[in-house]
């Protein structure tokens, strides 16, 4: 096993994240049924590797990029607790590299560059149907928060921690894909 290391994402690395954007939508497609078929993309990232508000880092093994993830400063709602909180997405761990707990020095990584922007809170969304992934996360603090749900959308997919405090109630914004019709 070699030494893993996290640094922020680099222009230079878009090829790879590219194609780790692929790999994530492959992964995802046989847990959602309303992925159209043929190539698709789900994030612009040249922003995410150029925008102030986002942190995209990757994790490197011997000079080779064997995973990603991004937090995203968001506003909450208005009601709120917390005005900003954390949005955590695009995390992969190339095959080979996984059970080596890549994923969760991304996450402490994150997490850091968070508390750092002022952050309290981090939130994700996982499908229900990937348990990995829910455990994974469930290791590293978060847990499915049954105040944020939508109705027939199990709590699983939405998961958040807080660094103290409660975590917020509130209504949950959708991606324009939840409103697809089967």
């Amino acid at each position: 096993m070699s030494e893993i290391s996290i640094r922020p994402s680099k222009i230079e690395d878009l090829k790879t994240l590219l194609e780790f954007e692929q790999d994530v939508i492959e992964a995802e497609r046989p847990l959602d049924s309303f992925l159209k078929e043929g190539e698709i993309t789900y994030y612009n990232i040249t922003e995410l590797i150029t925008s102030e508000n986002i942190q995209l880092l990757v994790a490197m093994s011997n000079n080779e990029i064997v995973g990603s993830g991004y937090i995203r400063l968001e506003n909450s709602q208005h009601y709120q607790k917390n005005p900003l909180h954390g949005y955590i997405g695009f995390m992969f761990v190339k095959p080979a590299f996984r059970g080596q707990k890549i994923s969760a020095k991304i996450l402490e990584s994150l997490k850091n560059w968070g508390k750092e922007k002022g952050l309290k809170e981090l939130r994700l969304d996982v499908y229900s149907n990937n348990p990995s992934a829910i455990k994974s996360y469930s290791r590293f603090g978060f847990k499915p928060e049954s105040r944020m749900v939508y109705p027939d959308v199990p709590p699983e997919y939405f998961q958040a921690i807080l660094f103290s405090g409660l975590l917020p109630n509130g209504i949950v914004t959708y991606h324009e894909a939840f409103n697809a019709k089967a």
